[in-house]
This record gives structure tokens, sequence and C-alpha cells, in this order.
């Protein structure tokens, strides 16, 4: 991501790669402090919270479930026919692998709609350093992790902070349909 930010402003200054150069303007931001102090990024630490609490009850409430399945089907085994017993532990083995798989399923798609948040996030973030960049006429921004000392002045990260907040209110995550 800090890569991306110093790149992602060299295009939009053509006169930069020409042998007359713009007068350098420079500025930090903190990407990480913009993310964690927005309002979205709060809501999105709240709801990434909430959708694995509720997707961690439905899967423990089957898991169980099929536990208590498991322990009943144990406790059959000496008094079933060995056919009748093989039968039904193969037809609980198959519960189990089609639990699994929902679960891996239901995690993968959690984690696509997460990353889908983030994203949206941090794509905001980006944009609005982006109109700051044209509208100061700042030629480089820099992530300020990777600056030694600088003058506050230079920061923009509270002014972002300040657009994102009014432009971005929170996130939502649409939860799967069962």
């Amino acid at each position: 991501m800090t890569l991306f930010l110093v790149i992602a402003f060299l295009p939009q200054f053509p006169q930069a790669q020409s042998s007359s150069a713009l007068p350098l303007k420079v500025a930090t931001v903190n990407i990480n402090a913009i993310r964690g102090k927005s309002t979205a990024g709060k809501s999105f630490n709240a709801l990434a919270l909430a959708f694995q609490e509720s997707i961690n009850i439905e899967l423990q409430k089957e898991g169980e479930g099929l536990r208590v399945t498991s322990e009943e089907l144990a406790r059959k085994r000496a008094l079933l026919a060995p056919e009748v017993f093989d039968a039904e532990r193969i037809k609980h083995q198959k519960r189990i692998a089609t639990f699994q798989k929902k679960r891996q399923t239901t995690q993968k798609l959690m984690n696509k709609k997460l990353l889908a948040a983030k994203s949206q996030l941090n794509q905001k973030i980006v944009e609005i350093i982006k109109r700051f960049s044209k509208k100061e006429k700042i030629t480089l921004i820099l992530p300020d992790s990777n600056v030694v000392m600088s003058a506050n002045s230079y920061n923009i990260s509270n002014r972002v902070l300040a657009v994102l907040n009014k432009e971005l209110p929170e996130l939502s995550i649409k939860m799967p349909t069962k």
C-alpha cells in the first residue's frame, strides 16, 4: 500500500516527466491511523466482529448436533448389526464432510465480504488523498512511517480523516442468507 501511494500520484503530473520539473510540494499521510480512527473503520471492526460471532454461533450449533450424533452412534455400535452400523456410520461421515465443506465455504464467503468492505474503505481513502494532491498541488505524498522527520504541517492525515468521516460515515456488510 505504501508504494502504491507514491506511484499513484505521479501520472497526474505529466510535466514531472519532462525536462521542466514541477516545484516539489511534499505531504505525509498515515493510512493506518486514518483507517483506525475513521467512523467507517470503526464500523468495519464492529461489523466484522458481529459477522464472525453470528457465523460461529450457527456453526457451533450444527457442530454440537454432529457431536451428539457421534456419541449416540458410538453407543449404538454394540446394539446394531455390523451392516446397519456401517451404513449409519457412513451416513454420519457424509454429514460431517458436508458440515466441514459448509464451514469452509462460509469462512471463504465471510472473508470475501470483509475484504470487499475493507477495499471500499481503502479506495475511498486513496480517492480523497488524490483530491488533496490535486487541490493542494502536492507532487509527492509519502506514508509517514517512511519519513524520519517532518513538520506536522506536512501531515494531511487529519484533513483526510475529516473528509472520510463526512463522505463514508460507515461501511455495511451484507450477511449471507441461509
